[in-house]
């Protein structure tokens, strides 16, 4: 499924969350603002040392719906996911890199969840969460790379991959009233249990899906707002 599909899929059924204090549970909707750093990979050159390159710095939007499981007590489940967002790579044309521009390429992230955690009331109205997910990323990495031996020539860029793993996630949030409908705030810090490591130097014009996952993040930090229920 889309990101986007799932996204529209949550707010649509957001309105029912406010059912479930009925049934004896909390709900809680959240957007959040997410940055992540994908990870650096090797770009081989020849007669050259292999050139080191990262996407930048890339800032998304995504949403959670996070409701607390019938009969447990302060333990929820998660569903929800982030928009793509996007990054180019860093290596612009020079001497010590020979001509290599990769500028012209970008990465693109995104991903749905899935998961269950557990919420621990840490005084009224603060919240600490340590959450485990399952998260199925949806990677691509396209553009025009400009490289020897023709520099003024393009070589198009363009592999996709999928990538499910499990992330761990800790919370911290506080609402501004402890029962009924409240407004909150809160941040978290995500961690992959695994990562895909690159195995050898590749020209981008010919990257592979193992390529691609390696240069997924490893790491992710967000602040969110909300209402719970």
């Amino acid at each position: 499924m889309k990101t986007i599909t799932l996204l529209t899929v949550a707010m649509l059924v957001t309105p029912m969350a406010a059912q479930i204090p009925d049934q004896g549970g909390e709900s809680r909707v959240q957007v959040h603002g997410e940055f992540a750093r994908p990870r650096q990979i090797l770009i081989p050159r020849s007669g050259l040392n292999d050139l080191q390159d990262q996407a930048e710095n890339q800032i998304g939007l995504g949403i959670r719906l996070i409701g607390e499981i019938p009969g447990l007590n302060n333990w929820f489940y998660t569903l929800g996911g982030k928009l793509e967002s996007s990054s180019k790579f860093a290596s612009k044309p020079s001497s010590a890199n020979s001509h290599t521009d990769t500028t012209g390429i970008k990465y693109k992230y995104s991903y749905w969840t899935v998961g269950a955690g557990y919420m621990w009331g840490l005084a009224p109205g603060l919240s600490l969460g340590a959450h485990l997910e399952v998260r199925g990323e949806s990677l691509n990495a396209s553009g025009d790379l400009y490289a020897d031996p023709l520099p003024t020539a393009a070589q198009r860029v363009d592999t996709s991959a999928t990538y499910v793993r499990p992330w761990g996630r800790l919370s911290l949030d506080y609402a501004f009233k402890s029962g009924g409908v409240s407004p909150f705030i809160g941040a978290d810090a995500s961690f992959a249990m695994f990562k895909t490591d690159q195995s050898n130097p590749q020209t981008p014009s010919v990257w592979d899906e193992k390529t691609v996952k390696s240069m997924a993040p490893q790491v992710s930090f967000s602040v969110y707002v909300g209402m719970k229920f």
